[in-house]
């Protein structure tokens, strides 16, 4: 098991994040800054936004270091 991977537990969608992969591009940041929030603890929020909102950021990670999936 990979332990640089986070995992972020919202209602309707879960995000988890592998550090190793990231390069702080700040897609995610610039895309939906309510969400992900790098100032604050947990920096991942998923319950910010709609779920749409978040499954059509996530994506726009250049390395892949996020994924959602959906908890229905």
């Amino acid at each position: 098991m990979n332990t640089n991977v986070y995992t972020y537990e919202g209602n309707e969608v879960t995000v988890t994040w592998d550090r190793e992969r990231c390069i702080h591009a700040q897609a995610c940041v610039d895309g939906l800054p309510s969400v992900f929030d790098p100032e604050r603890r947990p920096w991942i929020e998923p319950d910010q936004a709609t779920p749409d909102a978040v499954e059509a950021v996530v994506p726009q990670c250049p390395t892949g270091a996020l994924h959602l999936t959906r908890n229905d």
